[in-house]
């Protein structure tokens, strides 16, 4: 059970995207369908959370910002099975609603298929935890502009360093195809370190570092004009009206750190904070923070 543990703690063209997106929505669902029918161990697990994002339109540093409470609710059910004595495989099917108090227009419903690999060679103290995913996701905007298909694809790995703490490296790519408009489209490339302490026998503190290097999506009232003349897309948004969104390259440093309650077998608090720190290639920085509290549940 301590792998399957690990496992569990280890986001024209429209007419292309979509295509592409059932294809590989359907690989997945008929990948999970083909799998034993006898699931090592059963997972349906979820969260009510709440909490704020203090510039939801990704404005540049030094610009207006606006601020939103968010609320959101998610649930998931996934089946793990053991493939040999080391290894695993989990098949996840997972939906999410999120809704924002003053930009309604930003509210969605998220609704996603993810497939996982884990593998550690034995069970020595040191050795360290492998493992791989994919996933596909459909989002649902009130903003018709936002509406998306987003793939991704990661590894990692995970080793004990002492009794009490765990460390991460990852990498993954992510790929978004927009539904109705290319402004939204956007990929990145990430790396990125973890770390978890266990403070107390219910109480964990883990922080991250994470390295993007990818697309950013802005909107302003009058987008600068190298913005404008270096912007990958531009659109009027649906959303601020009179505004437009526009698209480009950039790099981010991404903190996150949160502490974690344990109520009970089943049940915690976790209240996590995240800062993305960013420049887009015509030197702009663009700078955002985000806070959750949440209600997670396991059984």
């Amino acid at each position: 059970m301590g792998l399957l543990m690990h496992m569990e703690q280890g986001q024209g063209m429209g007419t292309r995207s979509s295509g592409r997106a059932h294809r590989v929505w359907a690989g997945l669902l008929v990948l999970g369908i083909a799998l034993p029918a006898h699931a090592v161990e059963r997972v349906f697990s979820g969260e009510f959370a709440a909490g704020f994002d203090d510039n939801v339109a990704n404005a540049r540093r030094g610009a207006v910002l606006r601020d939103d409470v968010v609320a959101q609710v998610g649930a998931a059910y996934e089946n793990v099975w053991r493939l040999a004595p080391n290894s695993l495989m989990g098949f996840q099917l997972s939906a999410e609603a999120r809704g924002h108090d003053r930009y309604d227009d930003l509210d969605d419903i998220t609704a996603g298929v993810r497939w996982r690999w884990a593998y550690r060679r034995d069970g020595g103290f040191y050795t360290p935890l492998l493992g791989a995913s994919l996933r596909v996701e459909r989002s649902e905007f009130d903003s018709r502009l936002r509406d998306v298909w987003t793939y991704r694809a990661g590894v990692f790995a995970q080793q004990q360093l002492t009794t009490r703490m765990t460390w991460r490296l990852g990498w993954s790519a992510r790929a978004v195809d927009g539904v109705h408009a290319r402004v939204f489209e956007t990929g990145a490339r990430s790396a990125s370190i973890d770390l978890d302490w266990l403070l107390a026998r219910r109480l964990v503190l883990y922080a991250g570092y994470q390295y993007l290097d990818g697309d950013l999506v802005s909107v302003a009232p009058n987008p600068p004009p190298a913005a404008v003349a270096a912007a990958r897309a531009i659109a009027e948004d649906d959303v601020f009206d009179g505004e437009s969104a526009f698209r480009l390259a950039s790099r981010a440093d991404v903190y996150s750190a949160g502490l974690n309650f344990s109520l009970s077998a089943h049940w915690s608090i976790d209240a996590r904070w995240r800062l993305v720190d960013a420049e887009a290639d015509t030197g702009t920085p663009y700078r955002r923070e985000q806070g959750l509290l949440s209600l997670l549940w396991r059984y």
